[in-house]
């Protein structure tokens, strides 16, 4: 695989599965690269007094798959909460309330040197007070990112957290196909990429970005992550999916 532009539509196939409500999508272009089409992400206010944002919602239908009322909870910069009656393929009348939390989508990477061992972060997460390894991660930003705009968040994310890159015209950023981070609640995708023959930046800046802390990136061979992991040191989904897919597709 090359760069972005360059993917076949069975690359991106691998890298995107068709979501079946039609928020996302397959379509090739005038250059003959398949783009992705996402649903518009509305931009997001202060929290929101629920009992006054019910509202009807124009049915959404996907196959047996219905929104039959949507009502906003709260909202960030970061994530939206939503509660939405719907009808689904067992319960086609309705009578199903959830709490969705809509957020934006993620590019996780795995960054592999020349020499084959692998790059993790040791990142705070306060969600969890706790500092995890993990593979770098980051939103992207932009609302209807296409493939590209995917990759390079992929880039961004690795150049900002560990302090190195792809070589210019070398290397590979691979993608790995998507996942959803925790399909209980939220809607969130997460899209996989296996970063190859990484390097250092020749002048590296301070690791994270804002209100990101990075304590050290840490340099471990295939073997020794797969201890990490089987230890218990990995336990964050983003990086336990990503090595479950780089080794389910026989690139570990």
């Amino acid at each position: 695989m090359g760069q972005p532009g360059k993917w076949t539509k069975q690359e991106w196939s691998l890298h995107l599965a068709a979501d079946r409500c039609g928020t996302i999508s397959h379509r090739p272009c005038a250059q003959g690269v398949w783009a992705i089409v996402l649903a518009e992400m509305k931009p997001f206010s202060r929290p929101i007094d629920a009992s006054k944002k019910k509202r009807p919602h124009q049915a959404h239908s996907c196959g047996k798959w219905q929104r039959l009322e949507v009502r906003d909870v709260a909202s960030s910069p970061w994530l939206r909460v939503q509660e939405i009656d719907f009808a689904t393929p067992a319960r086609p009348h309705g009578g199903v309330r959830w709490m969705v939390v809509r957020r934006k989508q993620a590019a996780i990477v795995a960054p592999r040197l020349a020499d084959g061992r692998f790059l993790l972060v040791h990142q705070e997460r306060p969600a969890v007070e706790d500092t995890l390894w993990e593979f770098p991660a980051g939103q992207v930003d932009v609302p209807n990112a296409d493939g590209e705009e995917i990759a390079a968040t992929a880039r961004r994310e690795l150049e900002e957290e560990t302090g190195h890159r792809l070589p210019p015209g070398g290397g590979r950023l691979i993608p790995l196909g998507l996942f959803f981070s925790s399909a209980g609640f939220t809607d969130e995708r997460g899209h996989l990429f296996l970063a190859e023959s990484v390097e250092a930046l020749p002048d590296p800046q301070p690791l994270g970005e804002g209100s990101e802390v990075i304590h050290e990136v840490r340099k471990v061979t295939a073997r020794e992550l797969r201890e990490m992991i089987a230890a218990g040191e990995v336990r964050d989904a983003n990086t336990l999916a990503c090595f479950a897919r780089l080794t389910a597709l026989g690139l570990l």
